[in-house]
């Protein structure tokens, strides 16, 4: 669930700290 949150946001690119996480997950 939390997952695709995020994806969600790396994508709109909402956040910076979004962004990391984007990349902490997808790693």
């Amino acid at each position: 669930m939390l997952q695709i949150e995020v994806f969600e946001c790396c994508k709109l690119k909402c956040l910076n700290f979004c962004k990391l996480k984007c990349l902490s997950t997808a790693n």
